[in-house]
């Protein structure tokens, strides 16, 4: 007979236990400005079975018909600050989680209005905050590099 040795069946095995990572829960703007939104989210509720390997970020102005990337970002950030965006614009913005298996559903806002006052970006928008304390954004000191650090373009 032609059975499958037991490193072929171990990784049949682990193919099989998993999958794609759901999509990330509680994404929200944390902030929005004349020419930024700060979006914040949780992790999925299921990671597939496998480590997830980071969250693709992207944005589509109202009345357009195609998703731009903004940025990918690693797994522990669920903080970021889309900048230089059209004031007065209203877009839309989604999160999707990355796994070695694939991409989950993306999460999507709602439509969100810029302001249309002159404001500049709030505190997390300009890189590496000093402290924790100063992060107002933040939720854990760990991820007090949520937003210059730890993003890959």
């Amino acid at each position: 007979t032609n059975w499958p040795d037991v490193g072929e069946m171990i990784v049949y095995w682990l193919l099989a236990k998993t999958a794609t990572p759901s999509q990330p829960t509680n994404l929200h703007a944390a902030d929005i400005t004349s020419r930024s939104v700060t979006l914040q989210w949780s992790p999925p509720v299921t990671t597939g079975g496998a480590e997830l390997t980071g969250y693709i970020i992207e944005k589509r102005m109202e009345g357009a018909d195609k998703w731009e990337k903004v940025v990918t970002l690693d797994p522990s950030v669920t903080l970021y600050c889309i900048q230089n965006l059209k004031e007065k614009s209203e877009y839309y913005f989604r999160v999707i989680t990355e796994n070695p298996m694939g991409l989950s559903p993306a999460a999507v806002t709602e439509k969100l209005a810029l302001k249309t006052h002159a404001s500049v970006p709030s505190p997390g928008c300009t890189g590496k905050p000093a402290s924790a304390s100063s992060c107002r954004y933040c939720a854990t000191p760990r991820s007090v590099r949520c937003i210059a650090k730890s993003s890959r373009r």
